[in-house]
């Protein structure tokens, strides 16, 4: 697929990139978020309008173990989700950026929506974690979760093993 500029698009049309972490590896989450960082650079020429990020991808594909959630977690805008508000905001670009947050002393698997001018804009989180996330100490998401106003139309989101139950709801 070839990049086409935007003034060359249909009125609607938008796009959007979906990040694989395939063949990234990392000693550290902080070196996965340079990483993938450094790969979303790499999706630019075609100017998508939406970048989505793979669930909780600082945390996978790293040698080091997993820190505490409650060392990583974050209330966005955070230390992860200002460095991709940041490149949201440079590029123009929505990003979905899967993480772990936390709200009332409980920690959840979430996509944090960021808009194209790097602001926070809401989180979606998981509602139905399998049985290893709650053993770490994943709460599930609300079962009536957000949609998202983007300067395209509405959007929702949905973390893995959510797109399956949902269809029973």
């Amino acid at each position: 697929l070839k990049p086409i500029k935007k003034n060359n698009r249909l009125p609607r049309e938008v796009w959007i990139a979906s990040l694989s972490l395939e063949k990234l590896r990392a000693r550290t989450y902080e070196e996965m978020i340079k990483n993938v960082l450094n790969r979303i650079d790499e999706v630019l020429p075609y100017q998508p309008d939406i970048i989505c990020l793979p669930e909780i991808f600082p945390f996978t594909r790293i040698s080091s173990p997993e820190p505490l959630l409650s060392e990583i977690a974050e209330i966005p805008p955070g230390t992860i989700t200002s460095q991709f508000a940041k490149w949201a905001e440079k590029n123009h670009c929505y990003v979905i950026c899967p993480i772990y947050t936390k709200e009332n002393g409980h920690y959840y698997n979430s996509a944090v929506v960021i808009d194209r001018n790097g602001n926070y804009i809401g989180e979606y989180r998981k509602m139905h974690p399998t049985e290893d996330e709650m053993e770490k100490g994943i709460t599930p998401g609300p079962l009536n979760p957000p949609v998202f106003k983007t300067d395209f139309g509405i959007i929702g989101v949905q973390i893995c093993f959510d797109i399956n139950l949902s269809l029973i709801h």
